[in-house]
């Protein structure tokens, strides 16, 4: 049997296995374009030097309060308020060195302790170092947004997790071509977790780790948590997946390939920002299989 093959049996028998807790899409959640458009401005922006971010925030009706850079996680983050409304917006930037980080990194579980689940071991550990340094800085009665493209998305999930778990009120959670963060038990475990995530077509990111059957004694096997907006560029539609089919859709040959070759390309951030202006008038929901 071909190492494809064995992937997908171990799959199926995966699923099987998790018949009884399902991560389908939720049927309640419709993406806000203009929103996601509003997010994405946020995550391009923490690539900017401080004085353009700070512009950019003040164009957007934010302010900025406070931004660091975590030199030992390669992640950097910046907290902003909206000045109407006092939502508090925290912003995760990835790693500069994007394909050594997410192609080459070594994808090890570590027991989170405080959120009782098996997590990345360095997107955790980043999470938990934003988590302190916020802690005394959030509004404990304003409510929490969180963003973040690629690795920043990553860590934002699991902020998200321990900024909850600390009594702190996360209303949202956006990402933009954000890798698997934690093993499918969490997935489950959190499966009410307020995370969207946006996905280009042929962005490889959100499908790595890949799923191997090298876990198969333990099934801890990397899994999404949250529905996916997967975004079809050539005629401006979407699909909106449950994050066991967001997982699945990355056991083919063609993302296997993608993958091999590190195809990038669309993972930008700027490429997201495009996808998004053009749907923020108007776009077409259609089932991931239908017919071109």
């Amino acid at each position: 049997m071909t190492h494809f093959a064995t992937r997908w049996a171990f799959v199926l028998l995966a699923l099987l296995s998790f018949s009884c807790s399902s991560l389908k899409v939720n049927e309640d959640v419709f993406p806000n374009f203009g929103d996601g458009y509003f997010y994405a401005q946020l995550a391009d922006a923490a690539y900017l030097d401080l004085p353009e971010l700070e512009t950019k925030l003040y164009e957007l009706g934010l302010a900025l309060e406070t931004s660091n850079k975590l030199v030992t996680e390669r992640v950097q983050y910046f907290l902003a308020r909206d000045k109407n409304s006092g939502l508090q917006i925290v912003v995760i930037r990835g790693t500069d060195s994007i394909e050594d980080a997410i192609v080459d990194a070594r994808f090890a579980f570590v027991d989170d302790e405080v959120l009782e689940i098996r997590a990345h071991a360095g997107f955790d550990q980043a999470a938990r170092r934003i988590a302190d340094e916020l802690f005394h800085k959030l509004v404990r009665d304003a409510n929490i947004a969180i963003a973040g493209h690629s690795l920043g998305g990553a860590v934002s999930v699991l902020l998200g997790l321990h900024l909850k778990k600390a009594g702190l009120g996360v209303e949202r959670i956006i990402t933009f071509g954000q890798p698997k963060v934690m093993d499918r038990t969490a997935a489950v475990k959190y499966a009410s977790l307020p995370v969207l995530r946006y996905t280009r077509e042929k962005d490889i990111v959100p499908l790595v780790p890949p799923l191997s059957a090298d876990h198969e004694h333990d099934w801890h096997i990397y899994w999404h948590v949250g529905d996916e907006i997967l975004l079809h560029p050539q005629d401006n539609s979407y699909s909106r997946l449950g994050a066991d089919l967001s997982v699945l859709r990355g056991v083919t040959s063609y993302y296997d390939d993608l993958i091999k070759a590190r195809k990038l390309d669309a993972h930008s951030m700027s490429g997201y920002l495009v996808e998004l202006e053009k749907r923020r008038h108007s776009s077409r929901l259609k089932e991931l299989l239908d017919p071109e």
